[in-house]
């Protein structure tokens, strides 16, 4: 190398363009080459201000103008996690995370690596200073946890989509106005066995465990023996339970009212009704959600007994005041190498 001695493995100690000579094991000179050799080295870097427990970002800038190193990667002291520098939108410029534990230093310097033939080179540092956390420093929502506890105060209005199975035994119509003389008789007649079933829901969820909702239900159908025109419809308010998972099986319990609005077929009538039943709920993101219902209503029966009278809903809603962490980046950060 530059007229030194002979060596299998030749090193080269400065920048700049270099003459390799070549000769065999037995002293004869074969062609040899030159190599250019350049210094790659941080021409800027920076690290905002790291807290102790959070997650934050370090930059540095290696010079483009020049081939840069195939891999480059980050030491850390102990105490520290650091991921894979991720290369930035101007060549050159590169962004590393790093989440000071805490056994962290105060003042530490995060080391620079690459790789150059087979030997590992230190490009040049970036000083880090850890500050210790507040009970008044606010928590990003990229380092925000998912919840453990229940979230307070979250509101859902949504809409469903459904279908209602009416009892024959319903007593949905005005039975006072039945035998009312110079009044258009008013009967009991069965709606027919199956209803579309459109509603409107307002929850609201002090915790994330347990929540009450109003209901508004519209059930246009017909009767079943005459098919004149008939409206059920519904208002009324349940107790929703539920678990805090993003997708959680759910029970409810209300009551309130289930009326018809008939003309003269029916009439206008409106009974008290209890309902109860399960379903399942599915956070699709943090601001909508996707439901299904599966219920009983209860209803005063024309003969006696109860009337029983299944819904089964589809449904969508909007989230206010839903404050989970979003979904992670998958990024993975690594202990610092020894």
């Amino acid at each position: 190398m530059d007229a030194g001695e002979p060596s299998r493995q030749p090193v080269i100690d400065s920048t700049g363009e270099h003459t390799v000579a070549c000769v065999t094991d037995d002293g004869v000179e074969v062609p040899g080459f030159t190599v250019l050799a350049i210094d790659v080295q941080i021409a800027a870097a920076r690290a905002e201000g790291a807290m102790r427990g959070v997650t934050s970002e370090a930059s540095f800038t290696l010079d483009a103008s020049i081939p840069l190193p195939r891999r480059v990667w980050v030491e850390a002291p102990a105490g520290f996690l650091v991921d894979t520098p991720r290369a930035g939108a101007t060549p050159g410029q590169w962004t590393v995370s790093v989440h000071p534990d805490q056994d962290a230093p105060a003042e530490a310097s995060l080391r620079v690596m690459a790789e150059a033939g087979g030997t590992e080179v230190e490009l040049g540092e970036i000083p880090v200073a850890v500050a210790e956390p507040s009970s008044t420093s606010p928590v990003t929502p990229e380092t925000s946890p998912e919840p453990r506890g229940p979230e307070r105060h979250m509101f859902e209005l949504g809409v469903w989509g459904g279908v209602m199975l009416p009892s024959s035994n319903h007593d949905l119509f005005q039975e006072r106005f039945s035998n009312v003389p110079g009044i258009t008789l008013v009967e009991h007649q069965a709606l027919r066995r199956a209803a579309p079933d459109l509603g409107i829901r307002l929850g609201y969820y002090p915790i994330r465990w347990v929540g009450v909702e109003l209901e508004h239900a519209l059930v246009p159908t017909r009767t079943r023996d005459t098919g004149d025109r008939a409206t059920v419809f519904a208002i009324r308010g349940q107790v929703l339970g539920q678990l805090p998972w993003r997708v959680t099986p759910t029970v409810h319990l209300g009551g309130g009212a289930l009326g018809v609005s008939a003309g003269q077929v029916l009439g206008r009538d409106i009974d008290r009704a209890l309902h109860f039943g399960v379903g399942v709920k599915a956070y699709l993101v943090r601001w909508a959600a996707l439901r299904l219902d599966l219920r009983d209503v209860i209803t005063e029966g024309h003969s006696g007994g109860a009337a029983h009278s299944p819904e089964i809903l589809v449904g969508v809603a909007g989230v206010i005041g839903r404050r989970s962490a979003a979904s992670p980046t998958g990024r993975r950060l690594r202990p610092a190498r020894p």
